[in-house]
């Protein structure tokens, strides 16, 4: 009925496009990968570390009594500060991608695998929607994206359906925890609005609500 209306509108002007990436991991998911990668970068650093430690001291054992200084110090003594500064750069570039991500997920960062932009033309494309505004997206897990909006629709229309569309295209999205805001174009007072993303209101063009 109306409410399948309003979902086959808002996805059919998406003009196929695809707001998240399907990405497969043999049913692993991705806080179990980072959890994975953090324990590879973690034996890969004590590997290298080790690797670090054993040509220092093959090289000081192997070349003591070469290159003496003036006090008679060889200078292949100063290979071992100069191995951990190397081996901890490589550690450093190895775990880089990991920390990256679990910050990212820590500062409540926008997924990268949801298209926003992808996200908001769909939105638009629903029913009675008039204007999207303040639309976010972030990541809680690896795996857990949230999503939260304010739909400005039709004076009077039945915000229902509206809020069904938009949940499913968020959901599909890969954002299973949504908070959308429905408001009615024809009693919302925009200057009660406290999102930050200021708006103007659509004007109405020959009775009918029109996006600017």
């Amino acid at each position: 009925g109306k409410e399948e209306e309003a979902h086959g509108h808002g996805h059919g002007h998406g003009g196929g496009e695809v707001a998240a990436k399907p990405d497969a991991h043999d049913g692993k998911s991705e806080n179990d990968l980072l959890v994975m990668r953090a324990a590879i970068a973690h034996v890969i650093g004590d590997i290298l570390q080790s690797v670090g430690v054993c040509i220092a001291g093959a090289l000081i054992w192997a070349f003591s009594d070469r290159w003496l200084d003036e006090n008679g110090i060889s200078y292949w003594y100063r290979i071992d500060p100069v191995c951990t500064f190397v081996f901890s750069i490589l550690v450093m570039w190895s775990s880089f991608g990991t920390t990256r991500d679990a910050v990212h997920v820590l500062m409540a960062g926008a997924p990268n695998s949801i298209d926003t932009s992808a996200i908001e033309r769909q939105l638009r494309g629903i029913r009675n929607v008039v204007d999207v505004h303040c639309l976010h997206s972030w990541s809680i897990a690896m795996d857990k994206h949230n999503m939260m909006a304010h739909l400005m629709i039709t004076p009077g229309a039945d915000s229902t359906p509206v809020l069904y569309a938009a949940q499913k295209i968020a959901s599909a999205a890969g954002c299973k925890h949504t908070c959308f805001q429905v408001e009615d174009a024809g009693t919302y007072d925009k200057t009660k609005e406290t999102c930050f993303q200021q708006y103007d209101a659509p004007p109405i063009v020959d009775g009918s609500y029109t996006v600017v």
